[in-house]
């Protein structure tokens, strides 16, 4: 994890914006803290109702912004040669936002607005997202509450409908 930010709280700093590589799914996360009172951070909240921190998919070249701005205001870090090599290749996350930037949907959590705001409308969304991206990955759907997704090898695009409306995005590579 690099720390891009930091908070002070009961005397101990806490992470308070960062980005890390899964080299599991070869994505980079950002996250912040969204309760700076949580138990996790030396406070007193429990967090029943909310998140502590909240963390999201962004693509290399945003990375590649955020630790330049790092850099620039003086904090140094270490990146590890697996996160070198990501910063320097494209993903199959990155041309999937670099499509769909063409369409004015700048990161995973818009497109999951537009998606779960489709199907509140009573449309289903799904043609129009695998004729952006449907020749790199495959789009799949499923209903969150209610189905399991088998992952087959080849790089899936997994939309999860949940029984609220809401909808989340996983990535799947082989």
């Amino acid at each position: 994890m690099i720390v891009l930010t930091e908070f002070q709280n009961v005397g101990e700093s806490y992470p308070y914006e960062w980005v890390r590589f899964d080299p599991d799914t070869q994505l980079w996360y950002q996250g912040e803290v969204q309760c700076t009172g949580s138990v996790m951070y030396g406070g007193t909240c429990r967090c029943i109702s909310h998140d502590p921190y909240k963390e999201w998919v962004v693509g290399r070249e945003d990375v590649k912004s955020l630790l330049k701005e790092t850099l620039d205001r003086g904090i140094k870090f270490d990146l590890t040669r697996e996160e070198i090599e990501s910063l320097e290749r494209p993903t199959l996350q990155d041309l999937i936002m670099e499509r769909l930037a063409l369409h004015d949907i700048e990161s995973f959590e818009e497109l999951e607005s537009w998606l779960s705001s489709s199907y509140k409308l009573g449309f289903n969304p799904l043609p129009a997202l695998r004729r952006v991206v449907g020749d790199l990955v495959n789009v799949q759907f499923m209903h969150a509450d209610r189905q399991t997704f088998y992952y087959d090898e080849e790089p899936a695009l997994l939309v999860k409908l949940h029984d609220n409306g809401a909808v989340e995005i996983e990535m799947f590579e082989p």
